[in-house]
């Protein structure tokens, strides 16, 4: 099968604040999908008190990590609010 038609698998576990200003996001990498080395990274913006259609604060990105085995992933992000 084609790399496109086998995509990484990824779970979102749990984010948590880590002191003023920082957050941190865990999940895992089920699958490689087919694809290795792979570089996986996270994504979040700020969605407090507004609605579905009010989401206009760009995504902020974490750093890659670059993986050659499946298993747990902790991104760390820094936070305004």
């Amino acid at each position: 099968m084609a790399n496109g038609l086998n995509p990484p698998g990824i779970e979102t576990l749990s984010v948590s604040r880590k002191g003023p200003g920082m957050a941190e996001l865990h999940g895992r990498l089920l699958s490689l999908g087919g694809a290795t080395p792979l570089e996986v990274s996270a994504e979040y913006r700020d969605v407090t008190g507004l609605d579905v259609n009010e989401r206009s604060e760009n995504w902020v990105d974490s750093p890659a990590i670059p993986r050659a085995l499946s298993g747990s992933l902790v991104f760390q992000f820094q936070v305004f609010s």
